[in-house]
């Protein structure tokens, strides 16, 4: 069995005044079984994003170990916009 999500992404949104239902289902499925100790992989190649937008994250919530592949997006930003500093954040 393959479960696939990711606990560095935004939580569950609650929307309730119960504090026991936001404890309750304020943490992912995936979340719980991470607590519960089932193993867990992280995706190292990602195909989504330029490196300048990925260093940060990479960094920050996965210890620097998602990259971008070979081939992967353009390293320019998509032109008609005038982007800070010249990278598209």
């Amino acid at each position: 069995l393959v479960i696939v999500g990711d606990t560095r992404q935004l939580p569950p949104t609650v929307a309730s005044a119960s504090l026991e239902l936001r404890r309750q289902l304020g943490s992912s499925p995936m979340e719980r079984l991470e607590q519960a100790g089932v193993g867990e992989a992280t995706l190292t190649v990602q195909y989504r994003m330029p490196p300048a937008l990925l260093e940060h994250p990479s960094r920050y919530f996965y210890d620097g170990l998602v990259g971008c592949a070979a081939g992967g997006p353009p390293s320019r930003p998509p032109k008609g916009f005038a982007w800070p500093r010249g990278l598209p954040l």
